[in-house]
């Protein structure tokens, strides 16, 4: 039977074990509490952007459907690297599992943006929903959904 040379397998684990835990350090919690729902019906999906190219229609870096608690909708989004991100959110009110809009694009259910962002003729910009995602205590994002 082949013993370890133990030197030589410490020099080997400690970098890997050191890697991992400062990927973890660099790692970000993010909480998004949404507020301004009409009903208790429909469910409330969150997603995170971290691309102007992909927000708000295009693919979100990580979406999930939100918890309800009393008047609001709650969802953490963990281990997400330092970084600048969007958020956007929708009430699906008809359960259908997508956001409905009207012939002209516009949403038919509630939505809202990071910082209350608004657009004109169109979705928010990404610069104007953008903020900045550090290491540290979790951050709060809180959203109002509007008509």
């Amino acid at each position: 039977m082949q013993t370890l040379n133990r030197p030589i397998f410490q020099a080997a684990i400690l970098p890997a074990l050191l890697l991992l835990m400062s990927a973890n350090a660099d790692a970000a919690e993010l909480q998004v509490r949404v507020t301004g729902l009409t009903s208790s019906a429909g469910a409330v999906t969150v997603s995170v952007y971290s691309s102007p190219a992909e927000f708000p229609a295009g693919r979100a870096l990580v979406e999930l459907v939100a918890t309800r608690q009393d008047d609001a909708a709650v969802v953490t989004f963990s281990n997400l690297p330092p970084g600048n991100y969007a958020v956007a959110a929708y009430q699906d009110e008809n359960g259908n599992g997508k956001l409905d809009k009207n012939m002209l694009g516009k949403p038919k259910e509630r939505t809202g943006f990071s910082r209350g962002a608004v657009g004109t003729m169109g979705p928010p910009a990404f610069k104007n929903a953008q903020f900045a995602v550090v290491d540290g205590p979790p951050q709060d994002v809180p959203i109002l959904l509007k008509p």
